[in-house]
């Protein structure tokens, strides 16, 4: 990432005036988890962010992509739905007074057999190391500021399931989510995320008529003003230290997501 930073520095690429969203997963030490970041490295995350970056929630993404600010714009969002986000992750973004957003799976919140093992197999952990985020967790996000989306009820790929069976995901689990915090979920990120893989145009277009006003996916790039809200571009975040966080940030990354794009254009012809 360092090497692609610089090249694209040269050829004057970078940019300050970006609006980018990060995916964060667990906050545990490594190893312990797939997709984990230790609580270290997670704080020297928030604390560089603070000090160069003006984070903004992920509602604001596509209004911020609009408005010229000298610094990045940076949305810190988290998918599935752990213990430790509420343990680890929120007393350091309340250190730092920075907001989040909690992408729940709410099969994963109810504890349902079928989530978990589907889940713990696809992760390779065991049901109890994964550390399910409860109720009582979510209303503590809640209470505490941050927002609460919607991450499907089961976890499944939306692509590979019907019409039928992606409402459902999408429906029950945003209904779950509003009858436990008592007001609307708007927003929600998609299982596995990739465009082409666990996303397309009829699996966004479902998020939009089930309610969602904005849906995550795993595009490696800026947002752009003009994005569809219903595919909004993140980076997976997990051991990345500083120098390679600045680099996602300031675009030494983005080469990647210009590739998701094209390809996701093809498929779609």
């Amino acid at each position: 990432m360092n090497a692609c930073f610089k090249v694209l520095d040269r050829t004057g690429w970078i940019s300050s005036n970006r609006t980018v969203v990060l995916a964060y997963h667990s906050i545990r030490p490594p190893g312990l988890y797939q997709y984990s970041t230790s609580a270290a490295l997670f704080e020297a995350h928030l604390e560089w962010l603070a000090a160069h970056c003006a984070v903004v929630g992920f509602d604001e993404v596509l209004l911020s992509a609009k408005q010229p600010l000298g610094k990045p714009r940076v949305a810190i969002t988290f998918d599935d739905g752990y213990r430790d986000n509420v343990e680890i992750a929120l007393p350091l973004l309340q250190k730092y007074r920075l907001p989040a957003t909690f992408f729940v799976t709410t099969g994963l919140l109810q504890k349902d057999s079928s989530t978990l093992n589907h889940l713990a197999t696809y992760f390779g952990n065991s049901i109890k190391a994964m550390g399910p985020l409860d109720f009582s967790g979510l209303q503590i996000l809640d209470a505490a500021g941050m927002t609460i989306g919607a991450h499907t009820h089961t976890h499944r790929n939306l692509r590979q399931v019907s019409p039928k069976e992606q409402h459902e995901e999408l429906h029950k689990s945003r209904a779950i989510l509003e009858d436990a915090l008592g007001k609307a979920v708007l927003t929600m990120s998609y299982p596995y995320g990739l465009p082409g893989y666990a996303v397309d145009s009829r699996v966004s277009r479902a998020s939009l008529e089930t309610g969602y006003r904005l849906a995550a996916t795993v595009h490696l790039r800026a947002v752009r003003p003009l994005d569809n809200p219903s595919q909004i571009p993140r980076f997976v975040v997990t051991d990345e230290n500083l120098q390679d966080l600045r680099t996602i940030v300031f675009g030494g990354m983005d080469v990647v997501g210009w590739y998701q794009d094209a390809t996701f254009s093809l498929l779609r012809k």
